[in-house]
């Protein structure tokens, strides 16, 4: 709580999130997504790191009913980067960190890949 109040509330801070070295495997009956993930912004934040089936919304922002995600949940400090391995049971076709649009964070369409 209070690095959290010292850094978004005492402070600026923005992270920016950037996906690299993105890999989509078939395994048995599922599939295994790989990518990496850099904050090239300030701060450090825990976010979630999806792969999906498609985008969440729709042209009117709305939540698409077929949408299934699979997540983890990484902390990364300005500068590190952190390589994040999730296993899925669906088809997954992107990748996005924080689906659910919780953090304010720069180029936000840098943080999203299609596989």
């Amino acid at each position: 709580y209070d690095s959290l109040v010292a850094q978004w509330v005492y402070g600026t801070v923005l992270p920016e999130y950037k996906l690299s070295d993105t890999k989509r495997t078939a395994e048995g009956k599922g599939w295994v997504v790989s990518v990496t993930v850099r904050n090239d912004g300030t701060g450090r934040m825990p976010i979630d790191v999806a792969a999906a089936n498609e985008d969440r919304f729709d042209d009117s922002g709305k939540s698409k009913k077929d949408y299934i995600d699979k997540r983890e949940r990484i902390t990364l400090a300005a500068g590190e980067s952190r390589a994040v391995t999730i296993r899925t049971d669906f088809k997954p076709t992107r990748i996005v960190v924080d689906p659910d649009v919780h953090v304010l964070q720069l180029r936000r369409d840098k943080a999203q890949a299609w596989l």
